[in-house]
């Protein structure tokens, strides 16, 4: 009897490795997914940009090209902080990272993501505008919270029509 405790035993261990591996390789293609869909913008952004400059290069004066120079840098900016987040977050998924919530200024995350993604949205004629006020703190994990953010704005922009409007706004409700 104490072998077949043992035999149980050591497939209830089996079964739980097998569990923890499926729910890590869940999460593994999770983070591919999210890489994939906050990366995508970004860089056709630069492309575009970059596209531009070298076709038109001698058919644009140097204040546009300072401009477009000056747009590549800031969504090259913007993208690496995108995957400087994206490889907190695989952390905090794999639990090297422990979520950490504490008072952030929501209207600071929104601007942020607001500039980061303008250029998607100016691509689309689509105004960002925020309501959010400057006393507003939200209790959350900054990084998750702020991915989430960027996440709605980002489906926003995708699925508004061109030449529309996406407006951000808070409820406070209760505490």
């Amino acid at each position: 009897e104490s072998d077949i405790n043992n035999i149980k035993a050591a497939e209830r261990k089996i079964q739980n490795q097998k569990d923890e591996l499926a729910n890590l390789n869940n999460t593994k293609d999770k983070f591919f997914s999210i890489i994939a869909h906050d990366l995508k913008n970004p860089f056709h952004a630069i492309i575009g940009f970059t596209d531009l400059l070298n076709q038109n290069f001698n058919s644009i004066d140097d204040k546009e090209k300072l401009e477009l120079i000056d747009l590549i840098n800031t969504t090259t900016k913007g993208t690496y902080n995108l995957l400087e987040n994206l490889l907190h977050w695989a952390r905090t998924q794999t639990n090297a990272i422990k979520f950490k919530p504490d008072n952030s200024n929501l209207k600071d995350m929104v601007s942020d993501n607001l500039r980061f993604l303008n250029i998607s949205a100016n691509r689309k004629q689509i105004s960002l505008t925020s309501d959010i006020k400057e006393d507003v703190f939200v209790f959350a994990d900054y990084n998750m919270i702020n991915t989430v953010i960027r996440n709605i704005i980002n489906n926003a922009i995708k699925f508004t029509e061109p030449g529309g409007e996406i407006s951000i706004r808070h409820e406070i409700q209760g505490d």
